[in-house]
């Protein structure tokens, strides 16, 4: 599942204490820039996975400066 085509206005609601499941959107800290991925389990690790296919998956690892900060539970959309 990719993100969603994200929109100036939108705003993500976001839960920092769920636990992470693979298929689950998140939003990541990669070298200190937040993005929005999916993550998946794959090759005994957690990836982040882009919606944009132009980017590599990155793998999980704090020592890498890669962290997973909250889990996305919904999307508040502006009505057009």
């Amino acid at each position: 599942m990719s993100p969603p085509p994200a929109n100036d206005p939108d705003i993500l609601i976001a839960d920092t204490s769920g636990q992470q499941m693979s298929g689950q959107l998140v939003i990541a800290s990669v070298s200190g820039v937040f993005v929005l991925a999916e993550l998946q389990s794959r090759k005994g690790g957690w990836w982040l996975i882009s919606g944009d296919d132009m980017r590599e998956p990155v793998r999980v690892d704090p020592a890498l400066d890669v962290e997973v900060w909250a889990n996305v539970s919904g999307v508040v959309r502006e009505k057009p």
